[in-house]
């Protein structure tokens, strides 16, 4: 029998209430700072849950622009009455020390998702998304992305933020995913298709060992870019990858 597939609310609940979901066992000592960082997160996806539920359609309606003082990728941010200084995907404290990611990673969650429910015109979402990418915080990426790939956009949004989705999938270890995703929309994003979509999707072919795929990939990229790539372009790269690994071929 096929198990259950388990939420992810539903791990987040039975974690919070001290509980292994998967094994029923009690789970003890479980810090209630990082308690109180996970209610916010199970908060976070069931009001998510709750917005997607409750469209009716996936045209957006027109917003205002983001407030000059919001902070997206850099500035002063405060999360739960705290102030921070936040530098492309990095947090200080007040002394300018730099955090470490294992305590800055729920700070910048808080932050960003706090962020995207805002009102935010198209550059501010993008500044967002690149910050969240930086961050990387590579679930809420991909949960934002799923979401704005199914809305109505401009060509430059969409033609950039669809690398943004491949590349975070591959930072996952999901290059199947990103191959599934390209075989099955890259006829429906044809026209907003561009040379690191192109180097990017070809390195998920190779990521899953498909080097003939990655080779008419990478060569679309070559020729959409022109014909240049330097020594030390992702496209060389991937170029690099393919002939190691067939032998010249």
């Amino acid at each position: 029998m096929e198990e259950r597939r388990i939420r992810k609310t539903e791990a987040l609940k039975s974690l919070i209430d001290g509980v292994n979901i998967y094994t029923g066992e009690v789970v003890l000592g479980l810090d209630e700072s990082l308690k109180k960082d996970l209610c916010y997160i199970l908060e976070y996806l069931e009001r998510s849950k709750r917005t997607k539920e409750g469209a009716k359609d996936s045209t957006p309606t027109p917003v205002a622009s983001a407030p000059a003082t919001l902070a997206i990728r850099k500035g002063k941010i405060i999360v739960d009455d705290r102030v921070y200084y936040l530098h492309d995907g990095k947090i200080s404290d007040k002394s300018g020390m730099t955090m470490p990611s294992a305590q800055t990673l729920p700070v910048l969650f808080k932050h960003y998702s706090s962020v995207y429910q805002q009102d935010l015109d198209e550059a501010s979402l993008l500044e967002c998304i690149k910050g969240v990418k930086e961050a990387r915080l590579f679930d809420l990426c991909l949960e934002i992305l799923e979401k704005e790939l199914s809305l109505a956009h401009s060509h430059q949004f969409l033609r950039t933020i669809l690398p943004i989705y491949t590349s975070s999938l591959r930072e996952l270890k999901k290059p199947q995913e990103v191959v599934d995703f390209w075989e099955r929309d890259s006829q429906k994003f044809s026209s907003h298709i561009s040379p690191v979509l192109y180097t990017s999707v070809a390195s998920a072919y190779c990521d899953i060992g498909d080097y003939v795929k990655a080779k008419r990939i990478a060569d679309r990229a070559y020729a959409s870019n022109g014909g240049g790539t330097g020594h030390k372009t992702e496209l060389s790269l991937v170029y690099m990858r393919i002939k190691k690994a067939t032998g010249g071929r």
